[in-house]
Order: C-alpha cells, then structure tokens, then sequence
C-alpha cells in the first residue's frame, strides 16, 4: 500500500511544506553566492560612457557592486592621442549621485573629481589619486597632530563636463 493511499492528508501537508522550504533554501544559496560575485567586483556592466576632452579619450565603466543598491566599481580606460590604452581602477561610487566633473588644470592636466575622490590625468594617460582626507591625533598636551595630511588639489581653470545622470535618466558625459 501506498503513503499516499493511506494518508493523503499527510502526503499533502509534506507537500505544502517542502516546496516552499525547498524554494526558499535554493533562494539563499543563490543569493549568497551572487552576493560574493558584487563582493569580487564581478557585477554586471552597468554601462560604458565615452568622452573625448583634451586629446583623450575616456571610457568610464561602472559595474553594478551590490544587487540591488545603487552603488557601482568604476574603471576608466584612457586612450591618448598615439592610441595607446591604460585602464585604471577608480574608487566605489556609493550611489546617490555619481557625478564624477572633468575639467582642466592650468598645467594641462585633467583633473577628475567626485564628492570622495580626486584624480590627477596627464596628457600621457597616467593617473594620479589624490589624497582628500584629513587626519589628526590629539596629543595629551591637548595639541593636534597631522596623521593623514590631503593633497593640494590643483585648481579648475577650465570645466570640460562630467559623467553624470542626463536628461533622459541615463548615465553618460555631459559637456560643460
């Protein structure tokens, strides 16, 4: 005889029971292990933005680092004028805003810079992070001293844009 002849109402009660803790468990484990693919930085793209400033061209990549947050892996790719390509990793955008403005130094430079971040780009392709932040560790006679001293960032003397959201809700360069 069967279990399902003799109590159906077990069988089905199994039944209730199972497939939804089945589905569950398989959801889990699938979120799990696509959350260590954002944690490696192996998110899907995003998008790819392209800008031509100064010579340059710049292809700003941002992949998605969080499933369902807005927070993105940014990595630009700068080819100069003989067509030689680097690429560079730039640090998280945390979402909310993402706006990243490109203008000119009074050397030639571009200067790249976001809320978090500044970059330093010479006319060869090479990037330079430079430091924003400030530290300080207060000592017992109630002095401070510099741990962490920023960089001068180098001033704006023409703006060329910036990768931000457009008119159309998209993500692309917007020229000054």
């Amino acid at each position: 005889m069967s279990l399902v002849r003799e109590k159906p109402f077990l069988v089905a009660i199994l039944l209730i029971l199972c497939v939804p803790v089945t589905l569950c468990t398989a959801f889990v484990i699938w979120y799990l292990v696509d959350l260590n693919k954002f944690a490696r930085g192996d998110g899907p793209l995003a998008e790819i933005s392209v800008a031509q400033v100064a010579g340059l061209t710049l292809e700003l990549e941002r992949h998605y680092a969080h499933p369902f947050l807005a927070e993105y892996k940014r990595a630009l790719s700068v080819t100069d004028s003989r067509g030689v390509k680097t690429r560079h990793d730039l640090g998280n955008d945390p979402g909310g805003g993402g706006r990243l403005t490109v203008c000119q130094t009074a050397t030639g430079d571009i200067l790249l810079t976001d809320p978090f971040y500044a970059y330093r780009l010479s006319a060869e392709g090479q990037l330079q992070p430079l430091n924003t932040a400030f530290a300080a560790k207060v000592m017992p006679d109630g002095g401070m001293k510099p741990v962490i001293v920023p960089d001068t960032v180098p001033g704006c003397v023409k703006p060329l844009g910036a990768f931000d959201s457009t008119g159309d809700k998209s993500y692309g360069f917007v020229p000054a």
